[in-house]
């Protein structure tokens, strides 16, 4: 196994401890001072895949005996789950087909063939196109605007849809939901049809970008997500929000967020950071737009996904970014902009304490470690 496939990522397994080993095995981390993994180090391919997968098997505490024969069946729906857990565009027959065509993959990854994985892909990308079309359609002159609009939001309390008239239906629904978010942020309606469009376009030019390391990546957290619920592959994005942990430190705004319907909010401001430094921002604020700069172009962040807010927000220190920001208020919505330095953040709350105490136990005196 040469070193390339080792810095892939890793999988933990069922604890912390396992994880600790499971990371030794599986990433080399730099010593003190030395340069981080460079990305080609951590170019997936598809022709990686099959090795990879051998060797997290050969070392998982529940495989090394006993190779479930159900396991590529797992690997597929957490894979679909990772391409549409919103059920949003595959109908039921979708996720047979990917079902089907993926039955026999891991013979298949071992001579380098990820059609499936491909496939599969590309299904979703058409049914995008598909939605996007569709939501053009009702979001046009004819749409009316109904606040009193129920539907289940949460895709686990939901069936998949079976044929495109119940996809449509829940579509529907799902558009006065997100059309009410930003009437709520006193756009016009004209305003949050098209905000919404643009979001659907946004969503799937994404997609068809994606990169293949990406795509391997994400099927490789599925493979990961099917041993057990605590597993997971850390692709090179997730490596660098692990790599930041370790460090105890990164460069940014100094401010916790959350996603909640759409909005990226502030949970939290770090003391010594840029946000709370400004005396400008509080906890609930809601982030509508980033821009680079004092005169970048705003980037409009209301549905993307939060990871990505992050990555627009965090920077080099000394850097500046601007964030519009929405705050409710009494007397409605107040929307304004605020300019923050980036600078370096301690995350003192995230370092592991241990405290040491004498107790007896079975009338022995031990020390107990309280971590």
């Amino acid at each position: 196994m040469n070193n390339r496939l080792q810095r892939h990522g890793l999988i933990s397994a069922g604890s912390l401890l396992v994880f600790l080993l499971a990371f030794a095995v599986f990433l080399e981390l730099p010593r003190a001072g030395a340069q981080l993994l460079s990305p080609q180090l951590l170019e997936l391919k598809c022709e990686h895949l099959w090795e990879i997968q051998q060797r997290y098997l050969s070392r998982h505490v529940l495989y090394q005996n006993n190779r479930a024969p159900n396991l590529e069946r797992r690997t597929a729906d957490q894979f679909v789950k990772r391409l549409d857990g919103s059920k949003m565009y595959f109908l039921q027959s979708d996720v047979n087909s990917i079902d089907r065509s993926m039955a026999k993959l891991f013979g298949k990854l071992r001579s380098s063939n990820c059609s499936a994985i491909e496939k599969a892909n590309r299904l979703l990308i058409k049914k995008m196109k598909e939605r996007v079309a569709f939501i053009k359609k009702e979001l046009g002159p004819k749409f009316k605007f109904n606040p009193n609009v129920k539907l289940v939001l949460d895709p686990d309390k939901r069936e998949r849809a079976k044929t495109i008239a119940e996809l449509n239906s829940f579509q529907r629904k799902y558009l006065q939901f997100q059309v009410a978010n930003y009437l709520a942020s006193d756009m016009t309606l004209e305003e949050a049809k098209q905000r919404v469009i643009r979001n659907y376009e946004r969503v799937l030019r994404r997609v068809e970008e994606t990169p293949d390391r990406e795509l391997w990546a994400n099927y490789m957290d599925s493979f990961a997500r099917a041993l057990d619920p605590h597993s997971s592959f850390l692709s090179k994005d997730a490596l660098e929000d692990f790599e930041i942990q370790m460090r105890l430190s990164l460069e940014g705004i100094g401010a916790t967020l959350s996603s909640q319907d759409g909005f990226t909010v502030i949970e939290q401001l770090i003391a010594g950071g840029a946000a709370y430094e400004s005396g400008k921002l509080k906890p609930k604020d809601k982030i509508i737009e980033v821009a680079q700069g004092d005169n970048g172009e705003p980037q409009n962040v209301i549905e993307m996904d939060l990871r990505d807010v992050v990555r627009l927000i965090r920077g080099k220190k000394g850097s500046k970014v601007k964030l519009t920001i929405l705050r409710k208020e009494a007397e409605g919505s107040k929307r304004f902009n605020v300019v923050l330095v980036r600078d370096k953040i301690k995350l003192e709350d995230e370092a592991a304490q241990v405290s040491y105490y004498d107790r007896e136990v079975n009338g022995v005196k031990k020390k107990v470690a309280l971590l």
